[in-house]
């Protein structure tokens, strides 16, 4: 296939899959005010674990021969130790919340070290960690938000990287900050508080009156006003972090799937999915069973995709300041 029969087809591709995800957003949007706390924790059980694994399959397509052999090394120990730290930090969070932080600006670190942002990028780490422990209620809670827009900078990236630049590329980057950021923003500022609805609904047997779901993505010491509007702008962004991972990238992302393929024979094809299937159905009875423990493992195992995105945001953004282009052929 040529490159320019390939970006022509890209282009169309833009064209209607931006509208498409900003008017996901839109439709979400009802449901998230109407039923936050259900929509979160519902769709958490059951797509919770095959985002994790398509997510991992795209950055571990989208960087293979990027990231060397040693370097993955040592990412997947850090990542694996972050998460044996919320294993920790399930028994005892005074102890293993800290450790998370330290290991979290450890993987940060490396990513600005392999970028060659060494001066820069290590002094930048040293704030942000000084800042993470003398507020750690507000680190988790930024991560706790940023994670959910981290898609918005691959879908740019996925975009660049086959069309370069230009107003197909804006379009496209425009269209997906209506639902990352002017719908929560909106949502935020109070633009929706007559609809907003924080009954627990069907989602009480797990959850009880839904105070702990609330308190887990509101500000620290926010009013329950301010904390109803940032559950409703987590369920929607949430939400919209699943469409991008299980229904975008893996329709549009098929050579990063292909990379993947070669990288990981084993669970080529349809054996990743399969597996993802497998364990998500065995994580959904354990959140009948308990919601709790269900979240307990369901964070234990996300740590990985969580972390794995601060040094391969650092490595993108390496990558766009040098100039990088790859135009698929």
């Amino acid at each position: 296939m040529s490159a320019t029969l390939t970006r022509t087809t890209a282009r169309r591709g833009l064209v209607w899959a931006g509208p498409a995800l900003a008017g996901s957003g839109l439709l979400l949007l009802p449901l998230a005010l109407a039923a936050p706390i259900p929509l979160t924790t519902f769709g958490l059980a059951a797509l919770g674990l095959l985002h994790v694994a398509f997510e991992l399959r795209y950055v571990i397509g989208r960087f293979r021969g990027t990231v060397d052999a040693l370097l993955g090394t040592v990412l997947a120990l850090i990542l694996s130790l972050i998460a044996l730290s919320r294993v920790l930090a399930a028994l005892f969070p005074t102890v293993g919340q800290p450790v998370e932080i330290l290991l979290g600006m450890a993987i940060l670190a490396a990513g600005a070290w392999v970028a060659g942002w060494r001066r820069a990028g290590l002094a930048s780490v040293a704030l942000l960690t000084f800042a993470a422990f003398l507020w750690p209620a507000w680190y988790f809670h930024v991560l706790t938000h940023l994670h959910n827009l981290i898609p918005l900078l691959f879908l740019w990236d996925w975009a660049r990287r086959r069309l370069g630049s230009g107003r197909a590329v804006a379009a496209f980057v425009g269209a997906n900050l209506v639902w990352a950021l002017a719908i929560p923003v909106a949502i935020v500022l109070g633009t929706f508080d007559r609809f907003i609805n924080t009954d627990p609904g069907a989602a009480a047997g797990w959850v009880g009156d839904g105070a702990r779901v609330l308190a887990a993505s509101a500000p620290p010491g926010a009013d329950p006003a301010v904390a109803a509007r940032f559950l409703v702008a987590f369920a929607l962004l949430q939400s919209m972090h699943y469409v991008v991972w299980i229904g975008f990238f893996p329709l549009f992302g098929r050579e990063e799937s292909r990379e993947f393929d070669a990288a990981v024979p084993a669970l080529r094809a349809w054996r990743l999915p399969a597996l993802a299937v497998a364990a998500g159905a065995a994580l959904y009875v354990a959140f009948l069973a308990s919601y709790s423990a269900g979240r307990t493992i369901y964070s234990v195992l996300a740590a990985y995709h969580v972390y794995v995105e601060f040094p391969l945001l650092v490595l993108l953004a390496a990558g766009a300041t040098r100039g990088a282009r790859r135009v698929v052929t």
